[in-house]
């Protein structure tokens, strides 16, 4: 790519070992990378704007997904854990939930078990498997367990805006 990386010397920076990168890049234009990272008007004029949860107790895997829902029309909230999760679905209306299936403590399924149980609307609430088991078994197991969709992780705002379109129509997200 035209660069490198170099080891700097010890203790210039600070302890640990520090890299510094170079690329030769040259920066995409502004008017395609909006285009090529927002939902369409269309994509966006047959979604209501939807409130997902994004259940995650890796941060950076939140933010990613907030992001990828705001580019796709949606209002995105978070939780660190199942338990986080639980404690927002009693109080507040969401449409969907993007359920990390691996997760310390309350895993993906147990959280799922324990949204089914909750009185009123939320127990109906849309699950999405969201999650870096890849492959067609895995995807069928969830959506056996009481999933209604299967995101495979990374997520991007068109699979985020594909999964968030099926359940809206009734498919189930990630069915083949």
């Amino acid at each position: 790519m035209g660069g490198d990386v170099v080891l700097l010397p010890p203790g210039v920076h600070g302890s640990g070992a520090v890299f510094r990168l170079t690329l030769d890049l040259t920066p995409a234009p502004k008017a395609k990378c909006a285009r090529a990272f927002r939902a369409t008007p269309e994509q966006m004029a047959t979604q209501p704007e939807r409130r997902v949860l994004v259940v995650d107790d890796i941060a950076t895997n939140r933010l990613v997904a907030i992001s990828c829902l705001g580019l796709a029309g949606a209002e995105g909230s978070e939780a660190d854990s199942g338990a986080a999760a639980l404690e927002q679905l009693a109080t507040v209306s969401f449409d969907a939930v993007l359920l990390d299936m691996n997760m310390p403590g309350l895993d993906g399924l147990a959280t799922l078990a324990r949204i089914r149980a909750l009185d009123g609307p939320a127990a109906r609430v849309k699950v999405i498997a969201m999650t870096a088991d890849s492959g067609d078994a895995r995807r069928r197991h969830y959506l056996a367990a009481g999933c209604d969709g299967y995101l495979a992780k990374p997520v991007t705002p068109d699979s985020i805006a594909a999964a968030l379109s099926s359940i809206s129509t009734g498919r189930r997200a990630g069915a083949v």
